[in-house]
């Protein structure tokens, strides 16, 4: 910044150069160039160096801001640089999070699937352990004639609590037993086999 009179007399300056010329026009200044307009960015050449310059009268006295144009490019580069960085690090950083995550959904569909199957191969065990119990072979006699008997069970689910069994108790008599046990599933197929 530098202060100077209406005159052009610089009364003070922050830059060294402008103190020790004296006046705005022994520094290269020329004043009659000052736009009307204090909000109006111009060029100027002060000490020899290219400048970008704001002019505005305060209180009798010229309020002069110059900055360098190669400052001003470093300036630029600065402004644009640092948002272009912390956008990069943003970036970065939700590319990162949104691995860990996808790496976490990975690891989460795993084990809900490592889940299911070991839920499937524990229904198929119950399922086999039910049939077992149950008679499969049919005819079930087959030297008597007197009877042709065949069975078949389908459970609502995987496994269900339903049985039968069949067995003579005597030399004339066939006893027949089907049952529904409350319930579905394992739980239920566990209670069949103990009422069995």
């Amino acid at each position: 910044f530098t202060v100077a009179r209406l005159d052009g007399a610089v009364f003070d300056s922050g830059w060294p150069g402008i103190e020790r010329c004296g006046t705005l026009a022994a520094a290269g200044i020329d004043m009659s160039k000052f736009p009307s307009d204090s909000d109006t960015t111009f060029r100027q050449d002060i000490l020899g160096e290219a400048c970008y310059c704001r002019v505005r009268m305060v209180g009798g006295h010229w309020l002069l801001s110059a900055v360098p144009l190669s400052a001003y490019s470093e300036l630029l580069r600065m402004i644009v640089g640092v948002p272009a960085l912390v956008l990069l690090v943003v970036a970065l950083l939700v590319m990162i999070f949104s691995a860990k995550i996808e790496r976490a959904k990975r690891a989460e569909r795993f084990l809900r699937d490592a889940e299911e199957r070991r839920r499937h191969e524990d229904l198929v065990r119950a399922r086999e352990i039910q049939y077992s119990a149950l008679p499969m072979v049919f005819p079930p006699y087959p030297r008597d004639l007197r009877n042709d008997l065949h069975a078949l069970m389908v459970p609502a689910r995987d496994v269900g609590g339903d049985f039968y069994d069949f067995h003579y108790i005597g030399p004339d008599q066939l006893a027949f037993l089907v049952a529904d046990v409350a319930g579905k599933g394992i739980p239920a197929a566990m209670m069949m086999m103990r009422a069995k």
